[in-house]
């Protein structure tokens, strides 16, 4: 039986989606009912008996409700509804996996479930770079929540390839090396082909799982004798460069370029709250942008006045909202460098900082 420790444990560093307590779609359940088959003990045995070994396994964690949906294309996915995990198998995805297989995916959507990766951090930018990034993250921690269901760990490699080429045990062959083999090339040179999936590549999760068999954490899950070849921390980082290769990379120069610009309209704000800018503030402000970066800013201020560079400020606090909280928290160390020079008003730098806290979920 899996614990909320060993959950805690085994979640993926970059998967940082926010969670809530709370969930309830009774109507989603019921048009899903509508339009979908229940599995049931006497409808659909084999994955009865899955699901029900499954909810065994995460007993303290989650309650697992199946339906499959008539649609070829191989897919599953998991929405809440109060304190079960509604699964959605297609009919395409049954077809072409063997019961075994299936006990990954499912072990996989319930680790949504319990990680509550369906609820975004930022509902009106659900579709931003940032975002997808997290989604991609999420992706590792399911995959070790439906490794940790199997019996047979090879079953998990299998139902990735065959989910990935859309074929049955008739036509593909599971070699592990040659598939990973032949997607060398996308680990070799940084890339952004991958900024836009709301999936890590297959080739990325397949190696992720290989490795976290030989880590420390999975190895105490399973009671194994002995010291594994790599620690879940150096795991990690390996997976975390396997990321950035295919398009994190990309994702980590825009969430600086954001929290720059950010950092931008805070200083104007806050430099010019006495209707003028001292030269050690102006220095302050050459040190991080260029000339024609700060000329255009105030002259945005003359033209529009505070009011707008306010707004402007605003717009910008909105667009890193979802951030990571390590990229949000530098901004608390800019303005208490601001702070440090300038001759703004202490209580207005202390009213900014509790904005900060709250307005963006980051504390000091």
């Amino acid at each position: 039986m899996l614990n909320n420790e060993l959950v805690k444990l085994i979640r993926f560093p970059g998967d940082t989606l926010k969670t809530t307590t709370q969930y309830s779609n009774e109507n989603i359940r019921k048009s899903i009912l509508i339009n979908s088959l229940k599995v049931t003990k006497y409808i659909s045995p084999k994955i009865y008996k899955t699901q029900q070994e499954i909810s065994a396994l995460l007993f303290n964690l989650c309650k697992i409700e199946i339906f499959i949906k008539s649609d070829p294309s191989v897919q599953a996915s998991c929405m809440p509804s109060n304190d079960t995990a509604i699964i959605i198998l297609t009919s395409g995805l049954v077809k072409i996996l063997t019961n075994d297989e299936i006990r990954f995916v499912i072990g996989h959507e319930a680790g949504h479930y319990i990680y509550k990766h369906f609820v975004l951090s930022d509902p009106n930018d659900s579709d931003s770079m940032y975002e997808l990034k997290l989604k991609r993250a999420a992706e590792i921690s399911s995959d070790r929540m439906g490794y940790l269901c199997l019996k047979n760990k090879e079953n998990a490699y299998s139902a990735i390839m065959k989910i990935i080429s859309g074929l049955g045990n008739e036509y593909i062959s599971f070699n592990i090396r040659e598939f990973l083999h032949s997607y060398d090339e996308i680990f070799k040179l940084d890339s952004d082909v991958g900024v836009y999936m709301t999936h890590p590549a297959f080739a990325v999760r397949l190696r992720a799982l290989l490795w976290f068999e030989m880590s420390d954490a999975y190895y105490m899950s399973q009671n194994i004798n002995g010291k594994a070849p790599l620690t879940l921390k150096a795991i990690n980082q390996k997976i975390t460069r396997d990321l950035k290769r295919i398009g994190d990379n990309v994702i980590e120069q825009h969430c600086e370029a954001s929290i720059k610009r950010a950092k931008l309209w805070l200083a104007i704000v806050l430099t010019t709250e006495d209707g003028k800018i001292s030269s050690k503030e102006k220095q302050f402000l050459m040190k991080e942008f260029d000339n024609t970066t700060i000329k255009n800013a105030f002259q945005y201020l003359e033209d529009n006045g505070r009011d707008a560079v306010n707004k402007k400020l605003f717009e910008k606090f909105n667009n890193i909202k979802h951030f990571s909280v390590i990229h949000k928290s530098s901004l608390i160390f800019y303005l208490k460098e601001i702070g440090k020079i300038s001759e703004t008003n202490e209580s207005m730098l202390q009213n900014y900082q509790e904005l900060l806290t709250r307005y963006l979920g980051i504390c000091e």
